[in-house]
């Protein structure tokens, strides 16, 4: 059931073969919109003592956001540049806890569907280990990269339980989807965990 929701809800929520990122949502929500248009400065204020950090940069903070009454997403994450006072996302993500064998079977037929949607993006599936941050976690990822830079990511992470930071930050095995702009993009290849 799940899946076939978030497969309708990127049929509906996208142009047909989009060459355009923010042709797509979560929850609404796309990149190079403000949060502000989705939560007030209070709800903002108070996730912000739980914000979290690339490994070796804080240039783009991440604020996350439980989500109640959703079919598809247990929390949003948006992520903005620290002390940003408009808030723009340079990136969106629907988490969803899922077991790891379920989240590998649902991505794939997502994967499937995201191939229809936007075939002119470059696709590239890659597995990583996160550089040992978060020690022996690993993802199982889908990227798809338009020719403006930006992207739309697919993927599903085994997270190491024993390690302090997957712990301290309550980490579950999960499913996502993520939209990225360029901006950010080129932050997390060459800055977030180098």
């Amino acid at each position: 059931r799940f899946l076939l929701i978030l497969i309708l809800t990127f049929s509906f929520q996208s142009l047909t073969n989009a060459d355009d990122i923010r042709d797509f949502e979560i929850e609404g929500i796309s990149i190079e919109d403000s949060l502000l248009d989705f939560y007030t400065k209070e709800e903002i204020d108070k996730s912000l003592p739980y914000v979290s950090y690339y490994p070796k940069s804080k240039k783009f903070k991440v604020i996350r956001f439980d989500i109640k009454d959703s079919e598809l997403y247990d929390s949003i994450q948006a992520h903005i540049k620290d002390n940003n006072k408009d808030y723009i996302i340079y990136a969106i993500k629907g988490v969803k806890d899922m077991p790891i064998d379920e989240c590998l079977k649902s991505k794939e037929k997502v994967v499937n569907e995201i191939n229809k949607l936007i075939p002119n993006a470059i696709r590239n599936d890659e597995e990583t280990d996160y550089g040992k941050s978060y020690g022996n976690s690993k993802a199982y990822t889908n990227n798809f990269e338009l020719d403006s830079g930006q992207s739309m990511r697919i993927w599903c992470t085994d997270w190491d339980e024993n390690n302090e930071l997957v712990k301290d930050n309550l980490w579950y095995d999960d499913f996502t989807v993520s939209l990225y702009t360029k901006e950010i993009n080129n932050f997390i290849t060459n800055e977030a965990y180098d």
